[in-house]
């Protein structure tokens, strides 16, 4: 929260509005998620934008505090759940847009063995099939979402340079502030006004490998749906 804490005060600084909230969620908790969403609700406040960007890397596999593997709780399933949470108060605060951070490095998809059980886990393709599901994702909301005021998109934020790119591997990269680019541009521009389910790279609209795989797209949601039942076994199905 420390780290919040001293982004809000330099938004707080750079803009002039006191207006700014940090809230703390853990994205591969589902209970700390479905308390989020919870307390935001409490406030009242509208929801206009939520963007989704979380990204975890291991280098071992290992396990989320509800026992599944951590890349694929936090990257896909906390995205998921988020959404899912939060997509009430979306839809009633009127014309709002969510946007999934995903990749171009994205690849390896097994919806028989998301969590690399009958597989060997490696670090980048667990990676590459986390960034997949984020727009196999994308695509089963967006299709839930047609004839709403809530459009939805995903998009490749740049090779930027984070510790989440030197534990892949890779150390050619822009610096961090250039990621934001495109996620800003999906959230507020007019251009995009009313464009959902769609790719973009650079603030162009791209094509995607993933968008006609309906069926890939819809296993996907279903076994999201599955794997983020609350305890008591109540569906968190908003769409």
């Amino acid at each position: 929260m420390v780290k919040g804490k001293a982004v809000a005060d330099e938004i707080i600084r750079l803009t002039g509005n006191k207006d700014i909230r940090p809230m703390l969620v853990d994205l591969s908790s589902q209970t700390s998620i479905r308390q989020f969403a919870r307390k935001y609700k409490e406030t009242g406040l509208p929801l206009h934008v939520l963007i989704n960007n979380a990204a975890t890397t291991t280098e071992h596999k290992e396990r989320s505090v509800d026992g599944i593997e951590l890349m694929f709780a936090t990257n896909v399933l906390g995205y998921f759940l988020l959404t899912n949470e939060l997509l009430d108060v979306l839809r009633s605060t009127g014309d709002t847009r969510i946007v999934n951070i995903a990749s171009e490095y994205a690849g390896d998809v097994d919806l028989s063995d998301v969590e690399f059980t009958r597989r060997r886990f490696n670090v980048q393709n667990a990676y590459r099939q986390s960034k997949a599901c984020n727009r196999l994702l994308t695509y089963a909301f967006a299709r839930r979402l047609e004839n709403t005021n809530t459009t939805v998109n995903c998009c490749h934020p740049g090779v930027l340079q984070t510790n989440l790119l030197y534990n892949l591997g890779l150390n050619v990269a822009d610096p961090p502030a250039n990621g934001a680019v495109t996620p800003v541009y999906l959230a507020t521009s007019a251009e995009v006004s009313g464009i959902s389910g769609k790719f973009f790279v650079k603030k162009k609209l791209k094509s995607c490998l993933y968008e006609n795989l309906i069926e890939d797209q819809e296993a996907l949601f279903r076994l999201a749906e599955h794997m983020t039942q609350p305890p008591n076994g109540s569906s968190t199905e908003n769409v």
